[in-house]
């Protein structure tokens, strides 16, 4: 099944390759420096660390995806398998970044179309997700493709000084 997609912004889409974890890496420092985001996290805001932690995911079944203008990498978006549901299928989170600069411009939209066109082809039947409750851009775009919030975690995660709930969403797929 292929969802339809159309943005006027000059991006590209394309799986990720082992090529590209130091650019990955570099990637996902800057978004967890930005306000919204993992700052506080320090794995996240250190290079060597994030490819270590980028290697070991890709031993489970995955999707990386990077959003390239002009040859390079302004968003990534990772779905790894992680849970089986029994019955009801398997689990995949999800972890999705674009750069700042580059938001608003339908590039997160199209990584989730196809995040979400991996797990239908790979029998996956849920996406789970994070997000901090403070960050509404991101929680109005997973809204947007039928996330919903199933959990709510009080001041889970330490963030510039403070702690910050982070909200677990939840999309299933049919």
């Amino acid at each position: 099944m292929s969802l339809p997609f159309y943005s006027e912004y000059p991006f590209v889409i394309r799986p990720a390759t082992t090529n590209d974890l130091t650019d990955i890496a570099y990637v996902i420092t800057r978004i967890a420096r930005e306000e919204n985001s993992l700052g506080a996290e320090p794995m996240l805001t250190q290079e060597p660390a994030t490819i270590t932690m980028l290697e070991k995911m890709r031993e489970r079944p995955h999707c990386w995806l990077v959003a390239l203008v002009d040859n390079k990498i302004i968003g990534i978006a990772c779905a790894v398998k992680f849970f089986e549901t029994g019955n009801s299928g398997s689990t995949a989170v999800l972890g999705i970044g674009v750069l700042k600069e580059h938001r608003n411009r339908s590039v997160g939209s199209a990584l989730i179309h196809r995040v979400i066109e991996w797990c239908i082809s790979n029998n996956i039947s849920k996406i789970r997700l994070t997000v901090w409750e403070h960050n509404n851009a991101a929680l109005q775009l997973y809204k947007k493709f039928g996330f919903k919030p199933v959990q709510k975690k009080k001041t889970a995660f330490p963030a510039k000084g403070c702690f910050v709930d982070e909200i677990i969403m939840e999309k299933q797929i049919v």
